[in-house]
């Protein structure tokens, strides 16, 4: 009978011990890891960095107006975290377009 106690101790010990290593998967899950958009077309940029779990800007100097208005397929030259950096997830990144040639929409 002295053994069963041992082994329960070492069991609650060993649970206690995954417990802890699970709890800290869920901090190191909350980061992100901030992809190199750098040279994609702003489509493409765009969904990659949705993908992490990060959201995006148009830099100030680039934003469409009128509003009914949009980028086109411009390549992106800039962004404003260095790709590789570990960032909460959520955190914003902005994107510099090569350009800031706008299509207008007709409806609006």
């Amino acid at each position: 009978m002295r053994g069963k106690p041992i082994i329960l101790a070492v069991l609650v010990i060993a649970v206690a011990a995954m417990v802890a290593g699970c709890s800290g998967n869920k901090k190191a899950s909350s980061k992100v890891v901030v992809p190199n958009v750098i040279g994609l077309r702003s489509p493409a940029a765009q969904r990659l960095v949705e993908s992490r779990g990060l959201r995006w800007r148009w830099d100030d100097g680039a934003k469409p107006r009128p509003s009914n208005a949009f980028f086109i397929n411009d390549e992106i030259v800039g962004q404003t975290l260095p790709p590789g950096r570990h960032v909460k997830r959520g955190t914003e990144l902005i994107l510099v377009p090569s350009s800031v040639k706008l299509v207008v929409s007709p409806l609006g």
